[in-house]
């Protein structure tokens, strides 16, 4: 069983598509990173996740629980997310940011 599983997530800001059509599941101890470009989705996935933002299509469970209007009140107590500073090493792409030793 997975204990998160994302189904046909979908996230728009009035006409712009922040994600489209995202399925992912994510098992109980499993260690997984969302990777990509800016602006691919990532945060928006996290956010909603989270509870900070509420999907436009789709389902995000918790086990077998549904938590549309869970995390829909999680998200009107006004949490935000804080990034860390940008770097130089933001500069790089993932395979340079890697250790390969």
């Amino acid at each position: 069983m997975s204990a998160i599983r994302l189904e046909g997530l979908v996230k728009r800001f009035g006409a712009f598509t922040a994600l489209e059509a995202m399925d992912l599941s994510i098992a109980d101890g499993e260690f997984m990173a969302l990777l990509g470009p800016s602006g691919c989705g990532k945060s928006t996935t996290m956010n909603m996740i989270a509870g900070m933002e509420a999907p436009s299509e789709g389902r995000i469970l918790f086990g077998d629980r549904d938590m549309a209007g869970v995390l829909e009140r999680i998200g009107e107590r006004r949490w935000r997310l804080v990034l860390p500073y940008p770097r130089f090493e933001s500069l790089l792409d993932v395979v340079e940011l890697v250790p390969t030793e």
